[in-house]
């Protein structure tokens, strides 16, 4: 039980990690964070987007460099 709440606060704090940089990068996500209510499961889907977001965004950037 602890454990498992503990993986949620990290997940939680990831996920606002992942909002910051969203933000940084100029990245404007449907909602700004994701509300800590909604569902463990819909969070990591969220984070799993997100960090998609981030790679597609940063491989574009990759080839608009080069």
């Amino acid at each position: 039980m602890a454990r498992e709440r503990s993986t949620e606060i990290d997940t939680m704090v990831r996920m606002d990690a992942w909002a910051t940089v969203c933000s940084s990068q100029g990245i404007i996500l449907q909602k700004n964070l994701p509300k800590y209510h909604t569902s463990l499961e819909k969070r990591s889907r969220m984070a799993l987007g997100m960090h998609t977001m981030i790679k597609r965004r940063s491989a574009i950037d990759k080839l608009t460099r080069q």
